[in-house]
């Protein structure tokens, strides 16, 4: 019997009641998938040694994946600035830094050994899940740390109590909050393993690539990694968008106003055919889009190389070109309309 509603032998019914019992106490329907999951097990042994006629099973809840929420950029900075005054500050200062730096788990950094810390070749090796052992490597900074705290203490791991047993989750949980506390984080989940999402939410914005990242966080397979991409909001995903979109660099601009983001017309165009010469035989293969503005080069036969020089040489004769004649017609007043359509 659980919490009083099932019977010995459930039914469809009460299997139902249960369910809404379950909503009506508040509970998610992700710790409602968690009951279920167990309770269909149970259900299917029932049914397999005969004890009920006919399969039940309790339906899963939708319950659509969450961005993992971290710590933000100005908590981050506030814990790497902050500086400890006392040993066991010391230690669970360290301590967060190590699982910012590395993404290790809470279990396998406590269980570090200071025989598995190789400072000269910036690798640690951690044993994970499963008794897997895996290299992971760390940053010249976290090895400053690192080397601080081992020649301070000694013992067989890095991470110690002062007779240089293993520290306990529970205490170092309590250390983290309150050393976020004195450094004045307030992330929305300060636990141990907020640091691991933050390190990989980290790795992902700044360009890391995910496959390293499963092999870093000792995943055994990818989807799990994948889990990260959901905190990655739009402004993430617009850094990189005008690097990778094809129309980028189509479109020349004029290098004194480029913050207008608008095509040079007439002048750009201009002193381009005339950086070509006055041979007319300079000029065959070349095609200019709209008239004025060059984009695209069209190049018959096997001229791609020659025409490649060509535009490099006249490209450097537009951008000094364009700088002479604006030192020479500076405009006054960047505002007025005549200024505006002489130059951009």
């Amino acid at each position: 019997m659980l919490h009083g509603h099932l019977p010995s032998l459930p039914t469809k019914a009460s299997l139902q009641s249960f369910v809404v019992a379950l909503r009506q106490r508040g509970v998610t329907p992700g710790g409602l998938n968690m009951y279920a999951r167990s309770i269909n097990s149970y259900l299917t042994w029932l049914h397999e040694d005969g004890h009920i006629t006919e399969p039940l099973r309790i339906r899963l809840l939708p319950n659509p994946p969450k961005p993992v929420a971290t710590f933000s950029d100005a908590d981050i900075r506030q814990l790497v600035m902050f500086r400890p005054a006392r040993p066991t500050h010391l230690r669970t200062w360290t301590l967060a830094l190590t699982l910012l730096d590395t993404g290790l788990r809470i279990a396998e950094a406590l269980g570090l050994e200071r025989a598995n810390v190789d400072l000269d070749n910036l690798v640690l090796r951690v044993v994970g899940k499963g008794t897997k052992e895996r290299l992971v490597p760390i940053s010249i900074e976290c090895r400053k740390h690192l080397y601080r705290l081992t020649t301070k203490q000694s013992g067989r791991y890095v991470f110690s109590t002062h007779r240089g047993g293993r520290l306990r989750y529970r205490n170092v949980y309590r250390d983290i909050k309150a050393l976020c506390r004195a450094a004045g984080v307030a992330g929305p989940r300060v636990h141990p393993h907020n640091f691991r999402h933050c390190f990989a939410v980290g790795y992902i914005r700044n360009g890391g690539d995910i496959y390293r990242l499963s092999r870093i966080l000792g995943h055994s397979t990818i989807s799990t990694t994948q889990l990260y991409l959901r905190s990655m909001g739009i402004e993430h995903l617009q850094e990189g968008h005008e690097g990778f979109s094809p129309l980028s660099g189509k479109v020349q601009r004029c290098p004194e106003h480029d913050q207008s983001m608008r095509p040079c017309r007439t002048v750009a165009s201009r002193i381009w055919w005339r950086s070509l010469g006055a041979d007319p035989s300079r000029r065959e293969g070349l095609t200019g889009v709209d008239g004025d503005t060059k984009s695209e080069v069209l190049v018959p036969g096997s001229g791609i190389s020659r025409l490649e020089k060509r535009r490099t040489t006249a490209s450097n004769h537009v951008a000094a070109r364009l700088r002479i004649q604006y030192r020479r017609h500076r405009p006054q007043d960047p505002q007025s309309s005549d200024n505006r359509e002489r130059w951009f």
